[in-house]
């Protein structure tokens, strides 16, 4: 099916450039980018793809963009996969219209992210349009996966209006993913209206949203309202910054289409952060009390950090009395970095030279953590984890070579990406893939 969209994305390309008269072949337009294989043992899984890429410049308004990926596996002999396509037409330099297929969205500039650009799928396609002065954002979008984990029509749109030094600005968006027999409906409105002043010696932001959400789901009809309110200000001088905010967030305010919240939701309270800076002493003190609006339970920050140095070399110590009590030592230069808290048994260790970096961890729960890299056309990645308690270990190791346009890889389990408790229980395999690129 992705592929039918794919092909039906590039015959209405086709016919656009047939309604603009664009002299333009096939063959100069599509040019092979990289070919690449892999072989994963333990299961057995064999797979080779070919990518083919598209950047051309069609006119000085009109560009397009886009790959096509040739892949063949143990569990399928070949299948076609159309990603980032894009045709940008430019009326001027102040507007845009893109067309989108299996491409990324936008992120919205709203204060709760109502809209995030990764939220897109093989079977996405979108028309995106934005300009400046006065700026304005319209998202239309069909087959958007979200947080309701159903495949929904999308639409978006933003205008702001600039009267120096203030800012108004109008969000607004709605998901429907129609009807799913198996699976019901979900849909839901949200509008965010904000304000904002800028000054050489401050700064405010202040934004206040309202969501509906509804799930249909065999004959039953859940909805969901809730209002969030965002307040922040800041006040800077020539050694001081104080910055206070005010929140308060609904405890159903959870739009399906926002990645990551960029406030909690069901809180209400005051934050404060105030930075020191007096070469070669900074000073950096948070200060958070924040309640539950549906319980008694509240959520407190506070600690204060002291660094002494210049921005290649500082000593720094770090105090935290919520939410739990603990102070951490560190020491930076160069490339060496040095963390250590005196209450546990807990050190962080990194260094580089060269093209050698090694990095180890240790914490109270008997957890120790060893990495190694060698960065060169022959690199070398190394990871070796151990829980003394239980005995539990964790491997993971990779050799590539890069030559010219081609590289090969042989890797041997999965990386924990820097995570010291993570990847114990995965079932490690070995893995040889390899590709060329031009």
């Amino acid at each position: 099916m992705a592929a039918i969209r794919g092909v039906c994305f590039c015959i209405l390309l086709i016919l656009i450039f047939i309604q603009i008269q664009l002299p333009i072949s096939a063959a100069a337009l599509l040019e092979l980018e990289e070919i690449s294989g892999s072989l994963r043992i333990n299961p057995m899984n064999f797979t080779t793809s070919a990518r083919f890429g598209v950047d051309c410049e069609l006119t000085q308004r009109h560009r397009l963009s886009g790959n096509l990926t040739l892949e063949s596996t143990s569990s399928q002999l070949l299948g076609l996969t159309f990603h980032d396509w894009v045709f940008d037409y430019h009326p001027s330099t102040k507007r845009q219209l893109s067309l989108k297929y299996n491409s990324p969205l936008i992120t919205s500039s709203d204060l709760f992210r109502i809209i995030h650009k990764d939220f897109y799928s093989e079977k996405h396609l979108a028309l995106v349009y934005q300009q400046q002065e006065p700026h304005l954002v319209v998202v239309v979008a069909e087959q958007v996966p979200s947080k309701t984990r159903l495949p929904s029509f999308v639409g978006f749109g933003q205008f702001a209006l600039s009267n120096d030094p203030w800012t108004w600005q109008i969000s607004a968006a709605r998901y429907d993913s129609q009807y799913y027999p198996e699976f019901g409906r979900n849909w839901g409105e949200i509008v965010v209206l904000e304000t904002g002043v800028e000054h050489d010696s401050f700064s405010l932001e202040a934004g206040w949203g309202y969501l509906q959400r509804h799930d249909y789901q065999e004959e039953s009809l859940d909805f969901n309202q809730s209002q969030a309110l965002a307040v922040n200000l800041q006040v800077n001088s020539a050694q001081i910054s104080f910055a206070p905010s005010f929140r308060i967030i609904g405890r159903e305010f959870d739009w399906p289409l926002t990645k990551t919240k960029p406030y909690p939701n069901d809180r209400i309270g005051f934050g404060t952060q105030t930075r020191f800076n007096a070469e070669p002493w900074r000073i950096t003190f948070n200060w958070d009390r924040f309640k539950a609006l549906s319980s008694e339970r509240t959520y407190a920050t506070t600690n204060l950090q002291l660094e002494y140095g210049e921005a290649n070399q500082s000593i720094s110590a770090a105090v935290h009395w919520h939410p739990n009590r603990r102070v951490v030592l560190g020491y930076r230069r160069g490339d060496l970095t040095i963390e250590w808290r005196p209450d546990l048994p807990q050190i962080k260790y990194r260094r580089q030279i060269g093209k050698h970096e090694i990095s180890l961890a240790g914490s109270s729960l008997n957890l120790h953590r060893i990495e190694y890299r060698y960065n060169s056309n022959l690199s070398l990645h190394l990871i070796y984890k151990f829980e003394a308690k239980t005995g539990r270990q964790f491997y993971y190791g990779a050799l590539r070579l890069n030559s010219g346009n081609g590289w090969c890889e042989i890797k041997y389990g999965q990386s924990d990406r820097g995570q010291l408790t993570a990847g114990f229980n995965h079932s490690p395999h070995l893995e040889v893939s390899w590709g060329w690129s031009w």
